[in-house]
């Protein structure tokens, strides 16, 4: 039988292994997914303009307040439809790829 109490060294390896197994299932596993996501129809690249306001955007740390979690509530059906993972999938991230995305 497995005994916690006693034996530390198990204790340790068990809470160890079950951070690695939830931080595959929650970080790697989405990230993967989406690697796999197909681009909306539709989609474009970006101009060089919307590509400076982009990178201002992260930059300043404007996600941290508008993060584009649309919820598809019937009163908001005015704006549009919400964001879905294919419409970034042309996005291209040279501040986060080079080490520059300052938050």
């Amino acid at each position: 039988m497995l005994d916690f109490h006693r034996n530390h060294f198990l204790l340790f390896s068990a809470a160890f292994w079950v951070f690695i197994a939830l931080s595959l299932v929650v970080g790697v596993g989405p990230a993967i997914e989406a690697l796999h996501t197909p681009s909306t129809p539709g989609l474009r690249p970006l101009t060089a303009e919307e590509r400076r306001d982009r990178s201002l955007y992260v930059a300043e740390g404007c996600s941290y307040c508008h993060s584009q979690q649309v919820r598809p509530l019937p009163e908001d059906r005015f704006y549009g439809r919400p964001s879905a993972p294919g419409d970034f999938r042309l996005f291209d991230a040279p501040a986060f790829r080079h080490g520059t995305h300052r938050p």
